[in-house]
């Protein structure tokens, strides 16, 4: 064997082997941008706001800290001196970016942290309820192969049920069963995650050989979906216009 491949080998196989948690940036490509030019009846300025709100969307990176057994998903993009604070403001609410999500293995649990109608709140979902369908189309992401995987979940709201599609590539070479937005539970790191409206693509991944350290979250009332929900309704009810 070649003497440059077989270090090579060793010094992968070493990373993987004594790596204690992976630090994984995604960007975010947004699937609505070329969508605002067809909407109507909406003021040339509002639809400017959008469109740059959409460009900053860009800027904004996603973090994932993961160990074998737990994660944690967060931004920590701060706003550019010469970006606008409101249109940022509002690409970091179209994203979420502001939400942190704290997945557990062990568990079986993923908690989303994020603030709505003014409170704190905290919401708790089952990993084992994704129900991922596994596929075995492949395509190839910053190096590795990887592997497509769909699941849906149902979203409940004031306006109706939705159900939202998933789509999931992911990789067995980097055994860490987790990804963005609180989607987990697959075989290997996911690398690229797609929803109605964006996408995230892996751009770096380090691996440290430091244990993974436990993050202080967030405080906040445990709400459940539909509870959610009925908050919103109420508020509704209640506004004067």
């Amino acid at each position: 064997m070649n003497k440059f491949v077989y270090l090579l080998i060793t010094f992968l196989f070493t990373n993987y082997v004594y790596s204690q948690h992976i630090e994984v940036d995604y960007k975010i490509i947004t699937l609505e941008l070329q969508k605002i030019n067809e909407v109507k009846d909406i003021p040339d300025s509002v639809i400017e706001s959008m469109k740059e709100s959409f460009e900053l969307i860009k800027s904004i990176k996603m973090v994932l800290n993961a160990s074998k057994t737990e994660s944690y998903f967060f931004s920590n993009t701060k706003l550019a001196n010469d970006a606008n604070s409101e249109n940022f403001r509002m690409a970091q609410i179209m994203i979420g970016s502001n939400d942190v999500y704290h997945s557990n293995l062990l568990k079986n649990k993923t908690k989303r942290y994020f603030t709505a109608y003014g409170e704190k709140l905290i919401m708790e979902t089952s990993i084992k309820k994704l129900n991922w369908i596994l596929t075995k189309e492949t395509k190839t992401i910053s190096g590795y192969l990887c592997y497509k995987a769909e699941t849906n979940y149902l979203i409940k709201n004031s306006l109706g049920s939705f159900n939202k599609k998933i789509i999931a590539y992911y990789t067995p070479e980097i055994n860490y069963r987790f990804g963005p937005k609180g989607f987990c539970g697959l075989p290997g790191l996911i690398l690229e995650l797609q929803d109605d409206k964006f996408v995230y693509v892996v751009e770096n991944i380090k691996f440290k050989k430091e244990n993974l350290k436990l993050k202080k979250l967030p405080k906040g009332k445990i709400v459940t979906e539909d509870e959610l929900n009925k908050i919103g309704d109420k508020i509704k009810e209640n506004r004067k216009w």
